[in-house]
């Protein structure tokens, strides 16, 4: 049976896409030690799956969509940075999120009850909202995502239209990580 890896997130809309890839361009030089999502991976993560076996996501499908057909849409807001890892030599860096964060929380933990019954563990661990921009090497961190962030902290990138979750499948290439959207589930 095929089996690819997967995760639920959000999409960004087209024009909060193209304000942060201008932002991002800028920003490469200053922490060359990591590497920069690209900009049509840019998303909001809801939950990781792992590897998942293809002939589920039929059933995967209709849990979500059954859990979600009463949710309604909601707007975040991409404004301020943060990091992960140590604060002098970050693992990543993020962009954070304001806004309907409740709604967002919300969603996470409906998305988290309905794939119970296909067969994934309920998710223990807070959904921490966040916007991924930059990830150290592997091994180490980065001074320069340390530095990115508090040059990051009080910018504001603009609304975040939550409309709908999509399933991303994502394929690892020698350029980074290609992901793809095989479900759409449109809020409400």
């Amino acid at each position: 049976m095929p089996r690819m890896r997967a995760f639920l997130a959000l999409p960004l809309s087209p024009s909060l896409e193209q304000t942060l890839t201008g932002a991002v361009e800028g920003l490469r030089a200053q922490a060359p030690d990591s590497r920069f999502v690209a900009a049509a991976n840019l998303h909001v993560s809801v939950r990781a799956l792992g590897t998942v076996d293809e002939a589920a996501l039929p059933q995967m499908e209709l849990a979500l969509r059954a859990a979600l057909q009463l949710v309604d849409c909601f707007t975040l807001r991409v404004e301020g940075a943060g990091t992960f890892g140590k604060p002098s030599r970050p693992r990543s860096l993020f962009l954070a999120l304001g806004g309907e964060v409740a709604s967002l929380l919300a969603l996470a933990q409906r998305v988290s009850e309905a794939l119970v019954p296909v067969g994934f563990p309920a998710e223990t661990r807070p959904l921490e909202p966040h916007l991924t921009l930059a990830r150290a090497r592997p091994g180490a961190g980065d001074h320069g995502l340390a530095l990115l962030r508090r040059s990051l902290k009080l910018g504001s990138w603009g609304a975040l239209p939550v409309t709908e979750l999509v399933l991303f499948q994502s394929e690892p290439t020698p350029g980074g990580p290609r992901h793809t959207a095989r479900i759409r589930i449109p809020l409400r």
